[in-house]
């Protein structure tokens, strides 16, 4: 059977979409069909029905009502499908032959700006990279706010760079060049790092790989000669500018409206920013715990902010003083907080709804918020310029333009309350058009017509219960119910028969009908026209208002800071380019919260600088030694994005990165196992970390044999230490560890110290008094634990039974011995030890005394003239010649 006319136009549509949904209008329905209709019934749990036949087979066949299909496609982006929707291009009545259809929209997981689709407080970023000669080119916007940045990362940890920063900003979607897309394990890398569902898609064959094509065809959407006033050039960006042309194109090619809104982009250069790779940023919980703690946002806008500056805390100290400075300002001015925090609460989300303008996706309502936020806008600038007068607050929101013309044109022109549709009329206010006023006069009078025909015709009749209505198909009517029907006047022409009632209409309201109706079509087109002119002339302005916008969010997050230092007793660190951390009464700013501010106990910090430079902290489970390592941590984050921090005083030196070795986790799909994943993070560390940065590790080792776990944590400190890969004077490293053999490493390192966690053993039991303290811990209390955890009384006992009888061989002290001789060994004679990180030296390593003299001991014994007590004899000897340096086992 051939196909029918609507069906070769699917077809050809289709064949335009293939990686897409294609949702098909079919009057008041989208439709779907073959294998879109049943990926759209598994997974928005639809009928799967047919229509028609393909070569004999039946057509598959899904549809929703046009009315709700904001819900569905929410729900198959959010699961990273790519939605067309194609509607009726003309009028049905008007329409020779099939109606004419097109996609009018392209919906994609990284091109959203519709509200319901979006999540309010983080940016939905669209991706793109590509690779060339040892270079990764990254760029990333997110089209709802115009954010466009692009970085570049190079050198022997590139990869790793590039990936963090992509689990940063986490996009839903990326382009990738197709040498990537089959570059083995890469997809699966870029999957791994991110925090939510992404759709992977290949550059198109048409997609510039080239440096001056791009930066072509950028200057050319920008309306540029050059690139080089938004500070990119063929040094700095030569590899992202592909990725960012790749993004301009495909926008093209999915938006159905002009992307001129998009009118930067940004340099992201690294250096200006602290380094968190993706898992330091998981063991830190920056998102959503930290961000919870912080956040006083009153805009969606300041919400979006904060958690970018939490993820990218800055390395320039003027630029955290600068955001200090503002704080402090809200911080002194309680009534002036409190007004900002009011005024703000009525600020809409002005940055997504200027893109909904600029792509004229915007809706009546939009308009209003907008309107609302102008007003806003100026009682805001009105407060900060008489209560902050003179201020840097003053100075920083003294640039955002005045909107008061555009907020009272807004006014003039759309009612406060209007319909969610830009097509249904009912938009504009009386007396904002002559034209319109009056074609408004005529549908009003029709509409009162109506209502005098309808009582006249239930006089004459009769019938109480007629009524005159209106539906698309049939226009107006009037209906009756079968129970009236004998009551019917002769004048009335039958127009439809229901199962309990009939519709007729009259020459009389058949001719008034078509007044009605040329006089609401007329209206509701110059309604459109009105407010899609409207909304260009507020487009005009979208530069001034990106502006303010942005000025909003800064604001927004400053006044959170100082909101939450005044809640939370948070002092203002000092920031400095030295390398110590001094923070007096530290606290934890999470679990603080979690235990609502009773009973956290502080701890004070002094590392790097005159101070040590390695900590290590021994303790038991539980004691708080791994919130302690946290705390300092977050502290010196929390420094350096510009908020206050928990502590009664802080001096911070800036750290490049922060890095983490927390917890315990596998990569099964990568084969990898805990303690596999444990060394590649471990190695990461002491392959990229610098004297400026702050390493913290818990637990290094402990995934392995104790003899393994103990040399490994072992050498890793040492390396640190000594000064190792790019360390060159080491780094400031707190080593959380219940190996209490490391604690030896102070008696040969200056810059080591030992650090434990208090205790208070006593008749009534052990009680972790949180408080750190210099110098080793005496024991684990592993046991005690475990007690408290609930293990049977029974295990808890026989553990008990077992320590003593390991306390009391002599084995953990001949490990310490063993670890003193080691370091001597490593410092005496550095050139012949073998360790992880180096190769060997020339020379073999020097032989002790007492094992050259059990050696010529067994080279003096005739095994074959011997009885086996003289066997006995020698044996033990030879063991009292080398029991001192004991090598066990060997």
């Amino acid at each position: 059977m051939a196909k029918t006319p609507m069906m070769e136009q699917y077809d050809q549509i289709k064949s335009r979409y293939p990686d897409m949904l294609l949702f098909f209008r079919v009057g008041d329905f989208y439709e779907t069909f073959y294998e879109d209709a049943k990926t759209a019934s598994a997974e928005l749990n639809i009928v799967l029905t047919a229509r028609g036949r393909d070569d004999g087979d039946a057509i598959p066949l899904a549809g929703v009502p046009y009315h709700s299909i904001e819900n569905y496609i929410s729900r198959l982006v959010r699961r990273g499908y790519k939605i067309a929707i194609c509607d009726q291009v003309e009028d049905p009545r008007e329409a020779k032959g099939i109606v004419r259809r097109d996609v009018t929209r392209v919906i994609t997981p990284g091109t959203l700006t519709e509200s319901n689709y979006l999540d309010e407080t983080s940016n939905n970023y669209l991706a793109a990279i590509y690779y060339e000669k040892g270079i990764f080119g990254l760029g990333y916007v997110d089209i709802s706010t115009t954010d466009f940045f692009v970085s570049e990362f190079g050198g022997d940890s590139a990869l790793r760079q590039m990936l963090d920063e992509f689990g940063r900003i986490s996009p839903p979607e990326v382009l990738i060049s197709k040498e990537l897309f089959s570059t083995p394990g890469f997809v699966l890398d870029l999957k791994r790092c991110s925090s939510r569902p992404l759709t992977i898609n290949r550059f198109e064959d048409d997609y510039p790989l080239d440096y001056r094509e791009s930066a072509a065809f950028l200057n050319s959407h920008f309306g540029t000669a050059t690139l080089e006033g938004f500070g990119l050039n063929e040094a700095n960006s030569k590899v992202s500018l592909v990725a960012a042309c790749a993004i301009i194109k495909y926008l093209y090619e999915t938006q159905k409206s002009s992307v001129g809104h998009i009118k930067r982009i940004n340099v992201r250069m690294e250096s200006n920013f602290m380094h968190l790779d993706v898992q330091s940023r998981s063991s830190l919980d920056i998102i959503p715990s930290l961000y919870g703690v912080l956040n006083f946002t009153k805009t969606t806008m300041g919400a979006r902010l904060l958690k970018t500056w939490l993820e990218s805390p800055l390395c320039d100290i003027a630029a955290i003083e600068w955001r200090q400075g503002l704080a402090g300002e809200f911080l002194s001015g309680l009534n002036l907080r409190r007004r900002c925090a009011e005024i703000l609460g009525g600020i809409y989300d002005m940055e997504r709804i200027m893109s909904r303008i600029a792509l004229k996706n915007c809706n009546p309502r939009d308009i209003i918020a907008l309107k609302k936020s102008f007003d806003e806008i100026k009682k805001l600038s009105g407060l900060i310029a008489s209560a902050a007068a003179g201020s840097g607050l003053c100075e920083f929101f003294g640039k955002v333009d005045d909107f008061t013309a555009l907020s009272e044109l807004i006014g003039r022109a759309v009612k406060d309350d209007p319909p969610l549709s830009v097509r249904d009329g009912g938009i504009i206010k009386e007396g904002y058009d002559a034209e319109l006023d009056d074609v408004n006069k005529i549908a009003h009078n029709s509409k009162e017509w109506l209502l005098n025909l309808e009582q006249n015709e239930q006089k004459r009749s009769g019938i109480k219960s007629l009524k005159i209505k209106y539906n698309r198909v049939f226009g107006y009517y009037i209906e009756i119910t079968k129970a009236n029907l004998g009551s019917i006047p002769e004048n009335y022409i039958r127009k439809q028969t229901l199962a309990n009632a009939e519709r007729f209409y009259t020459p009389e309201l058949k001719e008034m009908e078509s007044q009605i109706l040329n006089a609401d079509e007329r209206q509701k087109k110059l309604e459109y026209e009105l407010f899609m002119k409207l909304v260009e002339e507020i487009a005009a302005h979208s530069e001034s208002i990106y502006h303010a916008a942005r000025a909003i969010a800064v604001t927004d997050v400053l006044a959170s800071f100082a909101e939450a230092a005044a809640k939370y007793d948070y002092v203002k660190p000092e920031i400095t380019c030295g390398d110590e951390i001094e923070i007096l009464e530290g606290r934890h700013p999470v679990v603080e919260n979690r235990m609502n501010y009773m009973g956290f106990i502080n701890n004070d910090t002094l590392i790097g600088g005159g101070h040590s430079h390695v900590q290590i902290l021994t303790g038991p489970n539980m004691a708080g030694k791994s919130t302690y390592i946290r705390q300092v941590a977050l502290i010196t984050l929390m420094a350096q994005t510009g908020s206050y921090v928990p502590a009664k005083k802080a001096k911070i030196g800036l750290c490049d990165r922060i890095f983490t070795r927390i917890g315990a986790s596998d990569n099964l799909a990568a084969g990898q196992s805990t303690f596999m994943v444990e060394m590649i993070e471990t190695a990461n560390i002491l392959n990229n970390a610098t004297p400026k940065s702050l390493i913290i590790l818990d637990e290094v080792g402990r995934g392995t044999s104790t003899y393994d776990g103990l040399a490994i944590a072992y050498a890793v400190i040492e390396f640190i230490l000594s000064g190792g890969g790019n360390l060159l004077d080491g780094a400031r490293t707190l080593f959380a560890t219940h190996y209490h053999e490391l604690t030896v490493l102070d008696k040969t390192f200056s810059k080591v110290q030992n650090l434990n966690v208090a205790v208070a053993d006593g008749e009534s039991g052990v009680v972790f008094l949180h408080k750190i303290l210099p110098g080793p811990a005496g024991r684990s209390y592993g046991i005690h634990v475990a007690k408290i955890a609930g293990l049977p009384e029974q295990v808890v006992g026989r553990a008990a039974d077992i320590l003593k009888s390991l306390e009391e061989s002599d084995e953990k002290t001949n490990i310490t011995r063993l670890l003193k001789k080691a370091t001597g060994a490593r410092h005496k004679v550095d050139e012949n030890q073998l360790d992880l990180f180096e190769a060997p030296g020339a020379k073999p390593p020097a032989i002790p005394e007492e094992v050259k003299a059990a050696i010529e001991k067994i080279k003096s014994i005739n095994i074959n003239a011997i009885t086996p007590l003289e066997a006995l004899n020698y044996l033990s000897q030879i063991v009292s010649l080398i029991s001192p340096v004991q090598i066990s086992g060997k």
